[in-house]
């Protein structure tokens, strides 16, 4: 893989940036870049230690600090410590302000592009990550994937096509999320990134379950019930396996509640009636 040259420029034009700024310290890149995994589509992600009395200008000025870089049509301050932008050029852009002496590099991924003062430390040291802790994934995700199955009956009752799609997009995500834990996996990429973490089997599972979701209420009612029996067959046992105690009364009180109302609406009223993928 690698960056094209609008990346390239604005990369080159953050370093002459951050070395002439006075109130910059260092400058690194951390990401997809930082990884040596870019394409044309990567985000610039990249991070700044300034002065510490010089923070919150960082923060306030009326405009993004980077203009001279390249001309932006957005320019957020989110999170409190982040420059989300937008260049001209359709350039995806995260510039996170740090505001001390020194910064702590250690086990991270970094591509350091200046740092005249030595300011940056650990740099290169692979550290000690703490093992990721699938259990508290689990215990984010399962549940409220069975929170939004549950709000299938209403969308597709009240004829929210639009919503119903909305959510199957965002069940996926979940499911996709729980799927990765399964094979033990530490997603270190954005979210536009998920067919490099899944088993191809499991990616076309997940990809045949969505085809169903045309906007009708019978397609989608099918749609999300796919994704759910997908749930049903694999998280118990990811679950089991990374020691999470499965919430199954949450999940039977779901499907009861779904399939009863799906039947009220002359709509498939249980999963076995729904043409499961991969089975």
């Amino acid at each position: 893989m690698s960056i094209t040259p609008i990346q390239q420029t604005y990369i080159d034009g953050l370093v002459r940036f951050a070395e002439t700024d006075p109130r910059v310290r260092a400058l690194w890149l951390e990401g997809s870049i930082a990884t040596g995994r870019a394409d044309r589509y990567s985000d610039v992600d990249a991070h700044l230690l300034v002065e510490p009395a010089a923070l919150e200008a960082f923060r306030h000025e009326g405009a993004p600090p980077f203009e001279s870089i390249r001309p932006t049509v957005l320019g957020d301050f989110l999170f409190g410590s982040m420059w989300n932008l937008l260049t001209v050029d359709g350039l995806r852009v995260d510039i996170w302000v740090h505001g001390s002496e020194t910064h702590d590099l250690t086990g991270k991924a970094a591509d350091v592009r200046y740092d005249d003062v030595g300011a940056l430390i650990g740099v290169g040291a692979p550290g000690n990550p703490s093992t990721p802790d699938f259990v508290a994934m689990l215990q984010r995700t399962i549940p409220e994937f069975w929170r939004m199955i549950s709000m299938t009956p209403a969308v597709i009752g009240r004829r929210e096509f639009v919503v119903s799609n909305i959510g199957l997009a965002l069940e996926a995500n979940l499911l996709g999320e729980v799927l990765i834990v399964g094979e033990g996996i530490v997603r270190d990429r954005g979210v536009k990134n998920l067919n490099a973490y899944l088993p191809d089997n499991v990616r076309v599972e997940l990809e045949r379950a969505l085809e169903a979701g045309a906007l009708s209420q019978e397609s989608l009612a099918t749609a999300h019930l796919r994704l759910a029996t997908i749930m049903m067959r694999r998280g118990r046992e990811i679950a089991a396996r990374h020691g999470y105690d499965y919430p199954q009364a949450l999940e039977e009180t779901v499907i009861r509640y779904v399939s009863a109302e799906l039947e009220q609406l002359g709509l498939a009223s249980t999963l076995s009636d729904v043409d499961q993928p991969g089975m």
